[in-house]
């Protein structure tokens, strides 16, 4: 789906304010952003709809933000003929694999919305030529997809058929970027970039959308896979787990889940455990531990972030998105983890290997701008790739890294370069060499 920005006044809304108001797509991202990112509110909105009367419209968009598919769709139904209303049809239809009635729902509309249902039907059937025959067309008869997310998930999935994964990615990660709602696009990077080795990229893009939508088998059973990888059993069990609640019957669950649990209860390294504990010591420091100011502590109080555990598994994005926090609370608590040689966003592997060799010494003169941190630089998503990739820290971090090293990232091209090395240039900064 086209992403649309979201007003101030609807994401600081409840599921139930944004349910009970005006709706439009932008009100409806933010519907799914807050109760997939809140059980709580996940929960208030379907006891709410099993409230209200079945003929109300609000109600079939309420169960097609949930995932109730079956139950959208039959709601939606009643109120067909309006352009946003079809084409929530044609996605809870096309979800359920029934794709000819997907078309049927649409068919009279000329939206972006029900155009894009039109074609992602073809996707799923797998009909390359209709689908080369649209992207072919898209100046002319589907000129309402062109700059979308669906354009680029469109050439995306042709260069994946011709087994052009590179070019694939790229259209991915455009569509990703263009609309993180956008289901398909999410699913297939994630595969692909788990395909080309790029484990990490893949998990994060996996756990990005389990967080933003309703859970989807596939995507559990591959995010599963991936925690087995690096040895996440607790949280692979979790999502065999939910994938057999909603459907006890998937084999293929079930066997990956006996699988875990026979990992789990296998001896362990003696060493590994004695480190473990070491670094599970250091992630139960509170966090009020630390000299934080009042703002910094009441919104990490109401996130809650408790720990030191429970921080370094957020990213800066997650934090930037929460009301009332901004990027001073943030350089704040960037310069408390570099004392401790933590950062946002780690993973299990990078706490094995960093956590446990002691504190660093503290940012040092702020006034140098090579000592302050890099989210100070307010880097695109792609560019960003070389700060996770490096694991940088600083702007000075940055400085010490040539183009060719730059360059030979993955997806990182010459339009990546020139954004970094204006940045640096403003602040009178170069890369090496």
């Amino acid at each position: 789906m086209t992403e649309t920005p979201v007003s101030n006044s609807v994401q600081g809304s409840t599921a139930l304010a944004i349910i009970q108001g005006p709706l439009d797509r932008k009100a409806l991202d933010a519907l799914r952003a807050r109760i997939f990112a809140d059980r709580s509110e996940y929960e208030q909105l379907r006891s709410w709809l099993h409230q209200q009367g079945e003929e109300e419209l609000r109600v079939g968009i309420g169960y097609w933000a949930l995932g109730a598919w079956k139950d959208a769709e039959q709601l939606l139904e009643e109120h067909a003929g309006q352009p946003l209303v079809d084409a929530l049809r044609g996605y809870a239809l096309l979800s359920r694999g029934r794709f000819a009635e997907a078309r049927s729902a649409v068919a009279a509309a000329k939206d972006a919305e029900s155009t894009a249902v039109h074609a992602l039907t073809f996707v799923r059937e797998g009909k390359v030529s209709e689908v080369e025959d649209i992207v072919s067309k898209l100046a002319s008869d589907y000129a309402v997809l062109m700059g979308t997310a669906t354009e680029h998930f469109l050439r995306g999935w042709l260069d994946e058929q011709k087994l052009d994964i590179d070019d694939a990615i790229v259209h991915y990660e455009a569509a990703y970027e263009a609309d993180p709602y956008f289901a398909d696009a999410c699913f297939h990077l994630a595969r692909l970039l788990e395909l080309r080795g790029d484990d990490e990229a893949a998990l994060e893009v996996y756990e990005n959308t389990i967080e933003r939508l309703p859970p989807n088998p596939s995507m559990l059973a591959n995010l599963g896979l991936l925690y087995e990888d690096i040895g996440e059993f607790g949280q692979s069990e979790i999502c065999y787990r939910t994938i057999l609640k909603a459907d006890p019957t998937n084999a293929r669950a079930r066997l990956f889940l006996e699988d875990v649990l026979a990992s789990k209860n296998m001896q362990y390294d003696e060493d590994q455990e004695r480190r473990e504990d070491k670094r599970n010591a250091i992630l139960r420091t509170p966090v009020t531990d630390f000299e934080l100011s009042v703002r910094s502590r009441n919104c990490l109080a109401k996130m809650g972030i408790r720990t030191l555990g429970d921080l370094v598994q957020k990213t800066e994005a997650e934090l930037l998105s929460y009301k009332n926090f901004g990027e001073t609370s943030l350089m704040e608590i960037q310069q408390i983890l570099h004392a401790k040689n933590l950062r946002l966003g780690m993973d299990a592997d990078e706490l094995d290997e960093t956590a446990l060799q002691g504190p660093r010494t503290p940012l040092g003169d702020q006034s140098d701008p090579r000592n302050r941190p890099i989210a100070e630089l307010e880097l695109s998503v792609r560019s960003r790739r070389v700060v996770d990739m490096f694991k940088l820290r600083t702007i000075g971090d940055l400085c010490l890294k040539t183009e060719a090293e730059l360059m030979a990232c993955p997806n990182f091209g010459q339009t990546s370069l020139n954004e970094i090395k204006s940045k640096l240039d403003e602040l009178g900064l170069s890369l090496k060499g």
